[in-house]
């Protein structure tokens, strides 16, 4: 087991040879069967709130990030729940109270705790993908509608 500072955590995917992990939040644990349970803190200003929060194109990522947390600390030992949580803490923009008030701003928050059933089942291939990837001769062409693509598109006109 493989743990940090800050809840960092990691495994060692031998055959791929890739160290996967990152850093978690939070676990909880469910007192009644001692499984864990995968929480991530998140933070925004929507008008959504609720589990609409996790219908955004951001949100897919999120999703993905708790689905690699749960199969990393499973591979690690722990009886991880296939339910992790979404902590959102929402900002209120219709709240009556003023932002900007003198010398400081005030923001009120919604609260919601979203479950997500967590999908592990496309992990083991993507590493296999990721690894193909990195021993590939020259890097692949970005997406049409890649973001990043685009950003180091618009960058490289300006280095050039």
């Amino acid at each position: 087991m493989h743990f940090g500072a800050e809840g960092r955590m990691h495994t060692v995917v031998e055959e791929h040879n890739l160290k996967i992990g990152g850093g978690l939040d939070d676990v909880w644990v469910d007192t009644n069967t001692e499984a864990l349970h995968i929480v991530d803190y998140k933070s925004t200003s929507k008008t959504a709130n609720g589990p609409e929060l996790l219908e955004s194109i951001y949100a897919q990522a999120y999703k993905r990030q708790m689905d690699l947390y749960t199969w990393v600390m499973q591979r690690m030992g722990f009886e991880v729940s296939d339910t992790g949580y979404f902590l959102y803490v929402n900002g209120d923009r219709k709240s009556p109270n003023d932002f900007l008030q003198s010398g400081k701003g005030l923001m009120e928050f919604k609260v919601s705790l979203i479950p997500y059933k967590t999908d592990l089942k496309w992990i083991e291939g993507t590493l296999a993908d990721i690894k193909k990837t990195l021993h590939l001769p020259s890097r692949p062409k970005h997406s049409d509608d890649c973001e990043y693509g685009k950003f180091l598109s618009a960058a490289s006109r300006f280095l050039n």
